[in-house]
């Protein structure tokens, strides 16, 4: 029996966040896949629950995962025109790997290049975010808005920083842009878990230079479903297959972007 995609995207969580939960007692198995990029047993613990998931109902849906070596092909590859995945199975590994209680699972669902549902588990905190498609987004059923603050000076925001130096750079250069502007700003090292909080209205904005698509899918669609904002740190249209990514509650975004765009266009 089957179950709707923008459900099994819940269950598929929920199993991915069991397996992180499951293997967090035990030593950490780390391997390194590049500057400042690790893996831990826990990553493929938890994709491989959550493909378990998805082909118990869907066996001819294709997964595009962060721990199944797709992503250098990701650039160049055509998505299908029916239904397929896009699962990060643990966002925040370097946290976890340091026993840092800040990751989670991301999982979204897409026809084309058109989001359908997602999911954002994050298994310490018990909380289950969701969105579908023109039907909101919730934290363990609840309905989410994004904050309505208007006044930067009061707003929390957060800035990922990007494992590539000059990236890095840029990305510290926002954050001083930024930091005198408005009330506090963090880098928590869980960009699906940002954009979750924006979407809750806990934070008023995220931005962050260099994503892949598993990182910001499920939680781009629950801030749009919340009432939010997307789009390219230097303008133009988001979408879940490019990588960097603004996100705001609406009422800041033209003041976050105009100054990322100042502070882009002008790096010092």
């Amino acid at each position: 029996m089957t179950i709707p995609v923008t459900e099994l995207a819940l269950e598929a969580a929920r199993r991915g966040g069991a397996a992180i939960l499951e293997a967090r007692d035990r030593p950490r198995e780390i391997t390194s896949k590049g500057f400042r990029d690790e893996v831990t047993d826990a990553d493929y613990a938890a994709q491989a629950a959550i493909l378990a998931a998805i082909h118990e109902h869907y066996p001819q849906h294709r997964v595009v995962s962060e721990e199944n070596d797709f992503g250098h092909r990701l650039a160049n590859w055509q998505p299908p025109e029916e239904y397929w995945w896009l699962v990060d199975p643990l966002d925040g590994t370097t946290n976890y790997s340091r026993d840092i209680p800040h990751y989670c699972v991301s999982v979204a669902v897409l026809r084309g290049t058109t989001l359908i549902g997602g999911a954002i588990y994050d298994p310490n905190r018990g909380h289950l975010f969701a969105a579908g498609r023109g039907e909101g987004a919730t934290l363990n059923g609840a309905p989410l808005r994004v904050s309505d603050r208007g006044d930067l000076a009061e707003a929390i925001l957060e800035i990922g920083l990007a494992r590539n130096r000059e990236v890095r750079r840029q990305g510290l250069a926002l954050f001083a842009a930024l930091a005198p502007e408005c009330r506090t700003v963090r880098t928590s090292g869980s960009a699906a878990l940002a954009l979750a909080w924006v979407a809750a209205g806990w934070l008023d904005g995220y931005v962050h230079l260099t994503l892949r698509p598993w990182d910001s899918a499920a939680g781009g669609l629950m801030i749009q479903e919340a009432g939010g904002r997307l789009s390219l740190p230097q303008g133009g249209e988001w979408r879940a297959q490019l990588p960097p990514i603004l996100a705001t509650n609406d009422a800041l975004h033209d003041t976050v972007l105009t100054l990322t765009q100042q502070t882009l266009s002008n790096p010092k």
